[in-house]
């Protein structure tokens, strides 16, 4: 009962009851009593009943459109508050940083949707505008190069915020960013990730209120997909128990996004760094701008619930023969660069760069493996793609990405690449296989019903307003038709009595005896009429 009386749903209905009844009784008991220009409108029953319908109608409209007071879990699985902040029941320690951090990113946020709404074909008298571009998460281990995907993705960044300095970005405190292109945002955050699988509690709190941001200003779609980015270099160092931890930890993160988002979005795993594996920088050598800006991965098809595709193969199948294809179709330039190369050590490492990329599948698959598996207690995740990319090609270019041959890369087989700016198949990547797929994410299903319910609620009430309507002109009609025989038979009945008066010669206008016209006059008194 007490839990009742303290809960803001209870005095929010409380309150439009009281005030619907005040304002039913104004309308019926004190609205008569009003007039305008002499005219009193609300005398008669049927203004009175009409305009109780119209509060009837308000009253529904403010009820749909409340939002439902039942908070969604955070991403650890705990009920968030009315805020979404924090877990439910749980009086919060002040923590400096996480205030801090939480106050900068929602600056950062309401800066971001100022670009937003200031954008040319941006709907300015609605939140539209808060969907007019699709926006995608960039998250994943720390030290994994996520910033310098962005950065060195060929993509242009038209944004320029004088606070934050060139870059196209946003900066929304020390974990955050939002990277405006002419296709998508692209939001950098730090995530709850971490290189050591441990994340602090504040750290985890700051995600929290992050996610709580996202889906207060975008509810129904809060984001359009998640960029995984994972570096090759973790997973080199990285034992099986550590892969199996990091796998149990980013499998329950992403679910716990899903779950508090309220969407099944598409996930695209990035394998980072991928110029760490032995003969990168000389199989690729000499390729054009164009050819690095291509896509070097896969893409999967679309899954049931239980991780099958439409063939009935599980999509970690699918993933093993891709992978062998997408090997087997480097074969030609592994050809084509033995034979033009005339350095003999770069020879050597263009050869072996396909089975060093071969010896990496097995910990990628299984890690994929580890994170995306369908299981029966909670909704499967979409594992959309997965990619290999390399964004430190100038950096790598001077030291040796060599862990398994320990040989000192020769200076002069590196011009090219030192000369790059842009990184290796994150271009095309992004701009045509992830943007391209924006309309893949789902719609927040308890939202999507609210508004059904809503649209429903507003028919059936046009419906019966207009049937209401229709029936008061009907009754309307019929009784002024009513009314103009009445009219009528009485015009005829006055025209008998007054026709002997008119006839008669003993009637004078100045005979100073009614008791002759007054039954006449009553006669046209009792005329009936109309308002």
């Amino acid at each position: 009962m007490v839990k009742m009386l303290t809960s803001r749903a209870f005095w929010r209905w409380v309150v439009l009851i009281v005030v619907a009844t005040l304002v039913a009784a104004a309308i019926w008991f004190l609205a008569p009593h009003l007039s305008i220009a002499g005219e009193a409108p609300l005398v008669a029953v049927t203004p009175r009943v009409l305009a109780l319908l119209v509060l009837v109608l308000v009253c529904v409209l403010i009820v749909l459109s409340w939002r439902p007071s039942v908070p969604a879990p955070a991403a650890g699985g705990l009920p968030q508050d009315k805020k979404g902040l924090m877990p439910a029941g749980v009086v919060p320690a002040r923590d400096e940083h996480v205030e801090a951090q939480t106050s900068a990113m929602a600056d950062g946020m309401q800066r971001a949707l100022g670009v937003l709404r200031r954008m040319r074909l941006s709907h300015r008298w609605g939140h539209s505008y808060v969907y007019q571009l699709p926006w995608y998460l960039v998250t994943g281990t720390a030290g994994a190069g996520k910033t310098s995907l962005i950065r060195r993705s060929g993509l242009r960044f038209p944004v320029n915020d004088r606070r934050d300095g060139p870059g196209g970005q946003i900066a929304a405190g020390n974990s955050c960013a939002f990277f405006f292109s002419d296709a998508a945002v692209l939001v950098d955050t730090q995530g709850p990730f971490r290189g050591d699988g441990v994340a602090s509690g504040s750290d985890r709190q700051v995600w929290n209120n992050f996610i709580g941001l996202l889906k207060k200003h975008r509810p129904r779609q809060p984001i359009n997909g998640v960029i995984l980015a994972i570096s090759l270099e973790d997973l080199e160092n990285w034992s099986e128990t550590d892969r199996l931890t990091h796998g149990a930890d980013i499998r329950q993160q992403l679910v716990g996004l899903q779950t508090r988002l309220k969407v099944r979005f598409p996930i695209y795993v990035v394998i980072t760094k991928a110029d760490r594996i032995p003969g990168f920088h000389a199989f690729f050598d000499g390729i054009t701008v164009e050819e690095r800006n291509r896509v070097f991965g896969l893409t999967f098809p679309l899954c049931d619930e239980n991780g099958l595709t439409a063939d009935g193969e599980t999509m970690f199948a699918f993933l093993n023969r891709e992978y062998d294809n997408l090997l087997h179709w480097q074969l030609p330039r592994v050809l084509n660069r033995v034979n033009t190369e005339a350095d003999t050590e770069r020879r050597f490492d263009t050869f072996m760069f396909l089975p060093y990329l071969a010896a990496v599948k097995p910990a990628i698959c299984d890690l994929l493996e580890d994170m995306f598996k369908p299981s029966g207690y909670e909704r499967p995740l979409l594992l959309r793609g997965l990619y290999l990319t390399s964004a430190d090609a100038e950096d790598a270019a001077n030291e040796s990405p060599y862990r398994l041959i320990p040989q000192e890369r020769p200076e002069g087989g590196t011009a090219v690449v030192e000369r790059r700016r842009t990184g290796f198949f994150i271009h095309d990547a992004l701009e045509k296989v992830i943007f391209g797929e924006a309309g893949l994410v789902g719609v927040d299903a308890e939202l999507k019903r609210r508004q059904k319910r809503m649209t429903w609620g507003l028919t059936a009430l046009t419906a019966c307003l207009a049937a209401g309507l229709s029936i008061w002109w009907a009754a309307s009609f019929v009784g002024n038709r009513e009314l103009i025989e009445q009219v009528d038979r009485a015009a005829d009945n006055a025209k008998v009595v007054i026709a002997p008066l008119r006839n008669s010669t003993n009637v004078k206008p100045d005979d100073g005896d009614l008791s002759v016209t007054i039954p006449a006059l009553t006669t046209l008194a009792a005329m009936p009429t109309g308002w």
